[in-house]
């Protein structure tokens, strides 16, 4: 199963990326840019970097995100 962390670059998001995937899930995050604090965590599979205005930010869905994936 895969779980998708929205703003993980803050430091809240990291212990929950890590007993994610101690559970065995597939733990993606959204990312503000690569020089971000949680970014480079091997506790992350997959980084998407949101490109979008933070304006807004919860009206958004998955299918509508302007997300490039690395």
């Amino acid at each position: 199963m895969n779980i998708l962390l929205l703003h993980a670059d803050g430091t809240q998001s990291l212990p929950f990326a890590k007993a994610l995937k101690k559970l065995g899930y597939v733990v993606g995050g959204v990312f503000l840019e690569k020089c971000s604090y949680g970014y480079y965590s091997r506790f992350i599979d997959k980084r998407y970097i949101y490109k979008g205005s933070m304006k807004n930010f919860e009206n958004y869905t998955l299918d509508q995100f302007p997300l490039r994936e690395f």
